[in-house]
């Protein structure tokens, strides 16, 4: 038909469709999805919505508890299944995991990203299925369990406590020393960073009980994902503890296996790399500098080749703070590099005479 747009038009008489909210699936769903309700209804018929009469906030409260009661049979029911530790134990390296096991895991995750939810799990005896998944020689298990730990963790100070408490960290650190399969590290990384972060004791925890030595481990796996993930861990760490990890970072090698894990050629997790050497760079006493400035190690060749690369010698604003690194890094280093040769020319001087 001449003059009609693409696509099918909407009739004099329809109304356009209202956008629905989301159904909840827990009770801060539910409250939330009650919330946009009554905005989207506000918004269509122009008027204020007034309290609740009798009948309604009795659907309401009853709606609520049910939710309430389900959420918590839901959690015990999946804290039974994956505390069975013959159930977990009979899932053989290279099986399939059978599906209920995958299906418990993600039916415990989508409730306890809410913190009170987390530390409901944990009182309702939750934290004892870690022991039983841990320990199980499938690795997409302790993958899955390391998973579940950091949503647990992040941003809850009580159940990062906990954690620490039962000695669940100790095994994590154990774990990233010992373990191969690249997804498993990934989400042990993730477990460790969202157990420690902001969290004194569990930070400490990790530094005096093998936590460089994880550190290294990641980074000089050949996963470059794996080695972002490290090096945006020693990030975070040295960001909020450089006093005490400057010495330690430099004798475990940590220091050197970063340096080592930037690509001679720079790729997408190339940035997290040089985000962790601008941090350390940025903060750091005498000996981590001569570290960095150490010829073998190439550094700032390195970071030369990267500000001529393609992307970050173009104008492209995706790539201004990964130049940025780079521009300082090689400020601070070139600025040492000449005062020790100065140092140097100085002592030789003094020899000669």
């Amino acid at each position: 038909m001449a003059g009609s747009s693409s696509g099918r038009e909407m009739l004099p008489t329809e109304q356009p469709l209202r956008p629905q909210p989301r159904q909840p699936i827990d009770l801060q769903g539910l409250l939330r999805f009650a919330v946009e309700a009554v905005k989207v209804d506000e918004e269509a018929t122009n008027r204020p919505v007034g309290p609740l009469d009798e009948d309604r906030r009795k659907f309401l409260q009853d709606a609520i508890n049910n939710l309430s009661v389900n959420i918590t049979k839901e959690l015990q029911d999946a804290i039974n299944i994956l505390s069975d530790r013959e159930k977990i134990s009979s899932i053989a390296i290279g099986s399939e995991v059978p599906t209920e096991i995958e299906d418990t895991f993600d039916c415990i995750e989508s409730h306890v990203s809410y913190i009170d939810t987390a530390i409901g799990f944990y009182k309702l005896g939750g934290f004892s299925i870690f022991p039983v998944c841990l320990s199980c020689e499938h690795p997409t298990v302790r993958s899955a369990a390391c998973s579940l730990l950091a949503e647990l963790c992040q941003s809850n100070t009580f159940c990062q406590t906990q954690v620490l408490e039962c000695g669940y960290l100790q095994t994590l650190i154990n774990m990233l020393n010992t373990e191969q399969d690249t997804q498993l590290l990934l989400n042990l990384l993730y477990g460790i960073s969202c157990i420690i972060r902001h969290h004194d004791s569990c930070a400490s925890t990790f530094l005096n009980d093998g936590g460089y030595s994880g550190l290294k481990n990641a980074l000089e796996k050949t996963s470059p994902q794996l080695k972002a993930k490290a090096a945006f861990l020693t990030n975070c760490l040295y960001a909020e503890y450089n006093q005490r990890m400057s010495d330690k970072l430099v004798s475990s090698g940590v220091l050197k296996a970063l340096i080592f894990a930037l690509p001679k050629q720079r790729d997408n997790y190339s940035e997290q790399i040089l985000a962790a050497l601008h941090t350390i760079a940025n903060d750091s006493d005498s000996i981590v500098i001569s570290e960095l400035i150490r010829p073998e190690y190439a550094l700032r060749e390195n970071l030369v080749n990267y500000l001529q690369s393609e992307e970050l010698a173009s104008e492209n604003t995706d790539y201004i703070e990964e130049k940025q690194y780079c521009e300082t890094l090689l400020k601070i280093l070139n600025t040492a590099a000449n005062q020790q040769n100065s140092h140097q020319q100085q002592a030789d001087a003094h020899v000669d005479r």
